[in-house]
């Protein structure tokens, strides 16, 4: 998934990614593998809605947790000094 967006950077789309499930750590691992949005399929209630709201939201809103999995692609987090170790 990663790579694709990777490929699509720079084009005029809009990576959007469909989950299998309604489920919070899914959704949180596409959203910081950099989705844009998320597609869920059968979603059939008003609270299965919001869950899935709740998921793709970080608190106060929502219950998603930090995972920034495309970050640590980028640079490089250099070296600790002697003096810091």
């Amino acid at each position: 998934m990663v790579q694709c967006f990777q490929a699509m950077h720079g084009h005029p789309v809009t990576p959007m990614v469909r989950v299998p499930w309604n489920e919070p750590g899914i959704v949180g691992k596409v959203l910081d593998g950099g989705a844009y949005g998320v597609i869920c399929p059968m979603i059939n209630s008003k609270e299965e809605a919001e869950n899935l709201v709740a998921y793709s939201k970080y608190p106060p809103r929502g219950t998603r947790s930090n995972g920034p999995i495309r970050a640590g692609m980028y640079g490089s987090a250099g070296h600790l000094s002697a003096d810091r170790e």
